[in-house]
Protein backbone atom coordinates (compact mmCIF):
# COMPACT_ATOMS: atom_id res chain seq x y z
CA UNK A 1 0.00 0.00 0.00
CA UNK A 2 1.39 3.46 -0.88
CA UNK A 3 2.34 5.96 2.15
CA UNK A 4 0.18 8.45 0.99
CA UNK A 5 -2.95 6.01 0.60
CA UNK A 6 -1.97 4.92 4.38
CA UNK A 7 -2.24 8.79 4.81
CA UNK A 8 -5.65 8.64 3.41
CA UNK A 9 -6.93 6.16 5.43
CA UNK A 10 -5.41 7.15 8.33
CA UNK A 11 -7.19 10.95 8.30
CA UNK A 12 -10.71 9.60 6.76
CA UNK A 13 -10.63 6.76 10.34
CA UNK A 14 -9.44 10.41 12.11
CA UNK A 15 -12.18 11.96 10.87
CA UNK A 16 -14.85 9.40 11.36
CA UNK A 17 -13.75 8.90 15.34
CA UNK A 18 -13.62 12.75 15.39
CA UNK A 19 -17.32 13.00 14.45
CA UNK A 20 -18.10 9.72 16.88
CA UNK A 21 -16.48 11.41 19.48
CA UNK A 22 -17.97 15.07 19.18
CA UNK A 23 -21.70 13.97 18.41
CA UNK A 24 -22.75 13.46 21.51
CA UNK A 25 -21.20 16.86 22.91
CA UNK A 26 -21.94 19.18 19.80
CA UNK A 27 -24.96 21.73 19.57
CA UNK A 28 -25.31 24.46 17.54
CA UNK A 29 -27.17 27.36 19.27
CA UNK A 30 -28.85 28.37 16.03
CA UNK A 31 -30.18 24.68 15.29
CA UNK A 32 -32.36 22.47 17.59
CA UNK A 33 -30.49 19.40 18.61
CA UNK A 34 -31.66 17.22 16.19
CA UNK A 35 -30.66 19.35 13.15
CA UNK A 36 -27.06 20.21 14.38
CA UNK A 37 -26.60 16.56 15.51
CA UNK A 38 -27.72 15.52 12.20
CA UNK A 39 -24.91 18.35 10.15
CA UNK A 40 -22.55 16.60 12.36
CA UNK A 41 -22.99 13.42 11.39
CA UNK A 42 -23.88 14.28 8.14
CA UNK A 43 -20.62 16.11 7.55
CA UNK A 44 -18.32 13.91 9.08
CA UNK A 45 -19.94 10.66 7.30
CA UNK A 46 -19.13 12.74 3.94
CA UNK A 47 -15.54 13.77 5.09
CA UNK A 48 -14.52 10.66 5.59
CA UNK A 49 -16.12 8.54 2.94
CA UNK A 50 -14.47 11.36 0.58
CA UNK A 51 -11.18 10.88 2.16
CA UNK A 52 -11.59 6.58 1.84
CA UNK A 53 -12.43 7.12 -1.18
CA UNK A 54 -9.41 9.56 -2.48
CA UNK A 55 -7.33 6.63 -0.54
CA UNK A 56 -8.53 4.09 -3.03
CA UNK A 57 -8.19 6.16 -5.91
CA UNK A 58 -4.31 6.79 -5.07
CA UNK A 59 -3.97 2.81 -4.22
CA UNK A 60 -5.64 1.82 -7.46
CA UNK A 61 -7.31 -1.14 -5.67
CA UNK A 62 -11.07 -1.26 -4.10
CA UNK A 63 -11.76 -4.78 -2.38
CA UNK A 64 -14.63 -5.04 -0.19
CA UNK A 65 -15.04 -8.18 2.51
CA UNK A 66 -17.09 -10.47 1.27
CA UNK A 67 -20.02 -11.13 3.93
CA UNK A 68 -23.19 -11.30 4.48
CA UNK A 69 -23.56 -8.22 6.34
CA UNK A 70 -22.50 -6.03 3.87
CA UNK A 71 -24.91 -8.04 1.65
CA UNK A 72 -27.62 -7.05 4.17
CA UNK A 73 -27.10 -3.52 4.48
CA UNK A 74 -27.04 -3.08 0.66
CA UNK A 75 -30.17 -4.93 0.66
CA UNK A 76 -31.21 -2.64 3.15
CA UNK A 77 -30.56 0.14 0.90
CA UNK A 78 -32.14 -0.84 -2.41
CA UNK A 79 -35.43 -1.50 -0.33
CA UNK A 80 -35.09 1.58 0.97
CA UNK A 81 -34.61 3.37 -2.81
CA UNK A 82 -37.48 1.62 -3.87
CA UNK A 83 -39.76 2.35 -1.34
CA UNK A 84 -38.50 6.37 -2.18
CA UNK A 85 -38.88 5.46 -5.80
CA UNK A 86 -43.02 4.35 -5.35
CA UNK A 87 -43.64 6.67 -2.33
CA UNK A 88 -47.07 8.91 -2.78
CA UNK A 89 -43.97 12.05 -2.49
CA UNK A 90 -40.75 10.88 -3.45
CA UNK A 91 -39.17 13.87 -2.84
CA UNK A 92 -39.98 14.22 0.60
CA UNK A 93 -39.07 10.48 1.08
CA UNK A 94 -35.38 11.35 -0.49
CA UNK A 95 -34.42 14.34 1.68
CA UNK A 96 -37.22 15.30 3.69
CA UNK A 97 -37.67 17.88 5.88
CA UNK A 98 -34.47 18.67 7.70
CA UNK A 99 -32.84 15.83 9.21
CA UNK A 100 -35.80 13.11 9.21
CA UNK A 101 -33.62 10.01 10.10
CA UNK A 102 -36.31 7.43 7.75
CA UNK A 103 -35.48 9.07 4.31
CA UNK A 104 -33.25 7.94 1.57
CA UNK A 105 -30.13 10.05 2.40
CA UNK A 106 -30.20 9.14 5.92
CA UNK A 107 -30.63 5.15 5.12
CA UNK A 108 -27.17 5.71 2.73
CA UNK A 109 -25.28 7.72 5.24
CA UNK A 110 -26.02 5.51 8.01
CA UNK A 111 -24.73 2.27 5.42
CA UNK A 112 -21.72 4.00 4.70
Amino acid sequence: MNSKAQLMNKISFICFLGMVFLLPFFVLPFFNITVSKGLLFSFGILLSAVFWIVGRMIDAEISFPKNYLLLAGFGLVITSFLSTIFSAKPSLSFIGHGFNIDTLIYTIFMFV
